[in-house]
């Protein structure tokens, strides 16, 4: 898994790609030839004035996927759009919520 930092690359997954929205974010993914994953993680302010909250969302969500790794299809660009504070949900729902989001958009495969 590799972090996703380039605007081309952003701006092809965001137009391209295919979505899956729940009430706390949204997950868009496009299906490259690559020989990974490519994450990229988008916390705005409007989540929170504070840089601490938004960067535990971040760490959240990206240690969910990197320990859920195994499961992956390489060859995607994933990015993922948090919209609200999730630090109300617990570590399991939240871990349930992305495993069935990424494998509704086929990034990973049922268990």
């Amino acid at each position: 898994m590799e972090p996703l930092r380039k605007k081309v690359e952003f701006s092809k997954t965001y137009r391209l790609g295919k979505s899956v929205r729940t009430p706390h974010y949204t997950i868009k993914a496009l299906a490259v030839k690559e020989s990974t994953i490519k994450l990229g993680i988008v916390v705005p302010k409007k989540v929170s004035k504070k840089a601490v909250v938004r960067n535990r969302a971040r760490r959240r969500v990206r240690e969910i996927i990197r320990k859920n790794i195994s499961l992956a299809i390489p060859g995607f660009f994933v990015i993922v759009n948090i919209y609200t504070d999730l630090s109300s949900l617990n570590h399991s729902e939240l871990e349930r919520d992305i495993i069935q989001s990424l494998q509704k958009l086929k990034v990973f495969t049922t268990q």
